[in-house]
């Protein structure tokens, strides 16, 4: 359901969007001049620090930004630790993901 908000938004913006479910589909999808990246840290099978690398490799512009419960802590600093340029709990980025879209068009 959130996804659809996001891709609702992002057209709104003119924003290209690729959702990628799958962890291991991430170097396929990723655009060269991507300048965004979303990462749910809910995602199942997510190997945080290989994703990230695959996102430094295919697009090294884009800004990696993680999110997810603000209860798990350990999830939150281990974003941080694997190199995310931000980490926000879910509550935040829910408040701030079109904000955040609009980085993307500049």
């Amino acid at each position: 359901m959130f996804s659809s908000r996001v891709l609702g938004a992002a057209k709104s913006l003119g924003v290209e969007v690729q959702l990628v479910a799958n962890p291991a589909a991430l170097a396929a999808k990723l655009a060269a001049d991507c300048q965004l990246v979303f990462v749910d840290l809910s995602l199942a099978g997510l190997n945080l620090p290989a994703a990230i690398a695959t996102v430094r490799k295919g697009a090294p512009e884009a800004r990696v930004l993680a999110f997810g419960a603000h209860v798990d802590e350990a999830a939150l600093e281990a974003a941080r630790q694997a190199g995310c340029d931000e980490v926000l709990s879910r509550g935040q980025f829910h408040k701030q993901y079109v904000e955040l879209l609009q980085t993307a068009t500049k």
